[in-house]
This record gives C-alpha cells, sequence and structure tokens, in this order.
C-alpha cells in the first residue's frame, strides 16, 4: 500500500473506478507505479545493454607477413598468400589462438608484406672484397715486359624489389633488380610474368649452373638477356620452356658484326624430384657479319646438367656435374660472361666472321658442402675447348679454371668468405697468348 505525502492516509496503486455498487470494475494505474513499470520493462534491458557494450571485432594488424617466390620455370609459381585474420571474430578463444599465430609467424623469416592482393618483397646485398691476383704469360707476350700482378678493392650493393599477386588467369610476378657499382648503375633484371608468360630482362633460359657459390661470380658485374618465353609445366616436377632471346647477348667478339635479324631460339626441358635437379637445353642462333656479301652464319648449342643432393646433417650440400656443346655458336659455352665459371675472353683479337665460325665443348663439376651450421665449402674445376678455322697456328684454344672457398655465417644474413682461383689458358692461336694465374679474394657479403 501507498502513504501520500502530508495526508497520513493511506491508499493503493490502484481504485475502483465508477459509483459504488455500479458493478463497473475499472483500473487506474497510480503514476508512481507507472513510472517504476516502465523503467523495469523498457528501460532496463537497454541500461543493461549500455553497460555491457559488445567486444569491438579485432584489427587486422597494419602490417601483415606473405610468402613471396617469383616463379620460374624450375617451381610450381605459388600465388602470394598472406596470413590472413578472418576468424579472429569467432570467440575470445580464437583471438587470443591468433594472436599466438601472429606472433610466432613475425619471427619467421616469411619474405614479404602483404600489399593489396598480393605479396611485396624489397631486398639488397652488398659484396665487399680486395682480389689478389698472380698472372704470367708465355710466348711473344711474355716479353711484353708489363708487370700483370694485381690487387684491387670492389664492391657491389644490388637491389631489387618484387611483387606478385594472383589473378584469374595465373600470377602476375613484376621483378626489377638494379645493380649499383662505383661509377656505373646496371639494370640486371626487369621482367613481368604473366601466367605462363615473361617479358623482359632475366637470365637466360639456356643457363643452368651459374656460379653463385663464388665470389669472384658475387663481384662480377651481372649481365642478363631480353627475353619473351613461355613456361609449360605438365606436372608439378617438369616444366618445357621455350624462349627467344636478344641475339647480342651471346656475342664472344668486339668487332665486325653486322645487324641483327632473328632473336635466338631457346628451348629447355627441367625435372625436379628429390634429390635431382636434371636440365636439358637446346638453342639456335643466327649471327650477322659485316663483311659484304658473307652469308649469316647459323649456329646450334645444347647442354646437360645434373644437380644431386647431398644428405648430409646440415641442409644445403651438393653435387653438380655439367656439359655443353657449341657448333658456331660459341657465346653459349659461357666464354664471354663475366660472371662465368667458363670465360675465355677473346676481345678484340679476332673478328666475328672468324670468332664465331668456331666449335667447341666444355664440361665443369662443383661441389657445395655445408659442414657445419655456420661453415661451408664450394669448390669447383671447369674445361673449356674451342676450334676456330681459319687463324694462324692450329686454331685451338683450351682453358682450365678452378676455385675453392670457405665461408663463414656467424649471423643470419651476414658471411665472410676466403677463396682461391686458378686459372691456365693453352693458345694455340699466336694472336692469343698462353696464360697461368693464380689469385686470392677475401670479401664480406650482407643481405638485407
Amino acid at each position: 500500500m501507498w502513504f501520500l505525502p502530508g495526508s497520513g492516509q493511506e491508499t493503493r496503486p490502484w481504485a475502483a473506478a465508477g459509483q459504488p455498487g455500479d458493478g463497473a470494475a475499472r483500473l487506474r494505474l497510480h503514476p508512481a507505479a507507472a513510472a517504476l513499470l516502465v523503467a523495469a520493462v523498457g528501460l532496463a534491458p537497454a541500461a543493461a545493454s549500455a553497460a555491457t557494450p559488445r567486444k569491438a571485432a579485432p584489427r587486422p594488424p597494419a602490417l601483415q607477413s606473405c610468402t613471396y617466390d617469383v616463379p620460374d620455370d624450375a617451381t610450381a609459381p605459388a600465388a602470394a598468400t598472406a596470413d590472413d585474420d578472418d576468424d579472429d571474430n569467432d570467440d575470445e578463444d580464437d583471438d587470443d589462438e591468433d594472436d599466438d599465430e601472429e606472433g610466432d609467424e613475425a619471427d619467421a623469416n616469411v619474405g614479404g608484406l602483404k600489399a593489396g592482393d598480393g605479396c611485396l618483397k624489397v631486398g639488397a646485398t652488398l659484396d665487399v672484397g680486395m682480389t689478389l691476383s698472380w698472372l704470367r704469360l708465355s710466348g711473344v707476350a711474355s716479353g711484353f715486359g708489363r708487370d700483370l700482378n694485381r690487387t684491387t678493392f670492389d664492391n657491389k650493393s644490388t637491389f631489387e624489389w618484387g611483387y606478385v599477386a594472383p589473378s584469374p588467369y595465373g600470377d602476375i610476378a613484376t621483378r626489377l633488380a638494379l645493380e649499383f657499382k662505383v661509377g656505373s648503375i646496371d639494370v640486371t633484371a626487369a621482367s613481368i610474368r604473366f601466367g605462363p608468360l615473361v617479358a623482359g630482362a632475366e637470365p637466360s633460359f639456356f643457363d643452368a649452373w651459374t656460379a653463385d657459390e663464388f665470389t669472384f661470380r658475387a663481384l662480377a658485374s651481372s649481365q642478363s638477356p631480353a627475353l619473351l618465353g613461355y613456361v609449360w609445366r605438365p606436372s608439378d616436377a617438369m616444366t618445357l620452356s621455350f624462349s627467344a632471346e636478344d641475339n647480342t647477348f651471346r656475342r664472344i667478339t668486339l668487332t665486325g658484326y653486322g645487324g641483327t635479324t632473328m632473336p635466338d631460339l631457346v628451348g629447355r626441358f627441367r625435372w625436379t624430384a628429390k634429390p635431382f635437379d636434371l636440365t636439358l637445353s637446346t638453342a639456335w642462333r643466327e649471327t650477322r657479319v659485316s663483311n659484304i656479301g658473307v652469308n649469316a652464319i647459323q649456329g646450334v648449342a645444347a647442354l646437360a646438367s645434373l644437380k644431386v643432393d647431398l644428405p648430409t646433417a646440415n641442409d644445403g650440400s651438393y653435387v653438380i656435374a655439367q656439359a655443353a656443346w657449341a657448333d658456331r655458336a660459341l657465346g653459349y659455352l659461357g666464354i664471354n660472361t663475366t660472371t662465368s665459371a667458363f670465360r675465355l675472353p677473346i676481345g678484340t683479337i679476332l673478328s666475328a666472321d672468324v670468332a664465331e665460325r668456331g666449335s667447341g665443348w666444355n664440361v665443369a663439376g662443383v661441389a657445395n658442402w655445408q659442414f657445419a651450421e655456420s661453415w661451408s665449402s664450394a669448390a669447383f674445376l671447369s674445361y673449356v675447348n674451342l676450334d676456330i678455322p681459319n687463324t694462324a697456328g692450329n686454331g685451338r684454344l683450351q682453358s682450365t679454371r678452378g676455385a675453392a672457398n670457405i665461408s663463414w655465417q656467424p649471423v643470419d644474413d651476414f658471411s665472410l668468405t676466403a677463396e682461391f682461383g686458378y686459372s691456365r689458358l693453352k693458345s694455340g692461336i699466336p694472336l692469343v697468348p698462353s696464360s697461368t694465374g693464380v689469385s686470392m679474394i677475401l670479401s664480406m657479403s650482407r643481405t638485407f
């Protein structure tokens, strides 16, 4: 019951409305009771909801890691995959688990950062070294009286930017690599890959082993031909590649060339099934010379290379055996490439009409041994035999090269290397002197 303030009389929250005895029983709610009822029924749930707000969905991290892999014809071009957090809203337990996973992934070097629908990677490498070389000439050149012993300091920095993203027609990968040396800036790679198609400056589809284990290759200026290629992948372990490549990239001398009409045509078969990696390549080439009335020189080349991973306690140990043959396409033996383990420069000694008519072959054996987690060693031995007609002497050049190194990696992405090299050229052409040389390189390398 209720008491009216100041009246001393009791009343009820409702009273019969009507005349006594008329039997009309209408109820009228007291204003105070009505206020309490409205508060209890209508406002209380809203107040409770306001007091306990819903948990907001967590925002994805500003930077998300992703797996970056520039596709090539040896591995299936996996699309860029990011560490998505779409399931973070399920419940509080899932949120905690996702947070833990994100922390683990942040610690792992997954390679890139999610950008739009794809994956972006920016990297750089700095190589610095000191080279001590001793060279002795024989034959007529031995009387020139020149001191050919040298101590040189080299440094090279490379910058690479890559972006790969999926599309309904296959992955789209864009790559740009710049090389900086004292006084020069070179574009070593600039290409776009659209599914199985690739166009731009990229390593030749013909090549297999490229001496990446050695310091002399790291300090030398890199080269890549312009090409247009297609990669067909009938299975995960097998690829067939076809490319049209810049004809001038395989020139072996500096004089006597005419205009170019046809690109070099290259085909490559590659089969990868651990521990084996087999490469078979062929090439066709047309060389035009500046001599009037001389027909273009048609040439062919072939290569076979086998890499076998070794079952050692530390990953990264392997051996490689490689052989190549060329007829009127000597540039495919690697003799003109500064980063090649088969380099045999002819320079301006022979004109194109003479040098490009030669034939030859090469072989190489390579071993890389990761004998401890932070220690590794590599060695190679190569041999090149060239026969060039229409020259004085017997027209034969024979080159032997080798190198061995030991590398220490005290921390990730940093290494110290000592490398020793040997070269010997036996020449049957009087204008090309025979020579013997040894070298030692001390270097440091840092990757970012």
